[in-house]
């Protein structure tokens, strides 16, 4: 003979339960946190956008190969544009239209006071 699995209780607790108060798992909420969690990989890990304090960096991590990259995002209480042409360390960079140029470790470090707007990065690994 089968044995019968365990019924549902009112308010969604397992019947059977040693404790009896496990509420049921829903998997609605696993899609939206997995999503967010995928976007943050590639904000932080693959454009390389983060925080240092209250200053914002930028180090790119493409793939050798990868198409040019683009994304906007909310910055503060603005957007931030950004523009990746190719893989590698940074050759050169351009914030709002002005010439930026990376730290000695490969990190370009926004001024002091960014507000938004766009930022074009052009990689070593770049064929021009």
């Amino acid at each position: 003979m089968a044995q019968q699995r365990p019924g549902r209780a009112r308010g969604g607790v397992v019947r059977g339960d040693p404790v009896g108060s496990l509420p049921r798992a829903e998997t609605c909420g696993i899609i939206p946190w997995t999503s967010g969690e995928i976007a943050l990989f590639v904000v932080r890990h693959v454009l390389g956008v983060r925080f240092e304090g209250s200053t914002l960096a930028i180090r790119p991590a493409l793939y050798p190969g990868s198409p040019s990259v683009r994304a906007d995002l909310r910055f503060r209480a603005a957007r931030i544009r950004v523009a990746i042409d190719g893989a590698g360390p940074i050759a050169s960079a351009r914030v709002n239209g002005e010439d930026a140029k990376p730290d000695a470790d490969g990190v370009l470090r926004l001024p002091p006071g960014f507000a938004g707007g766009e930022v074009s990065i052009r990689a070593a690994g770049t064929a021009r």
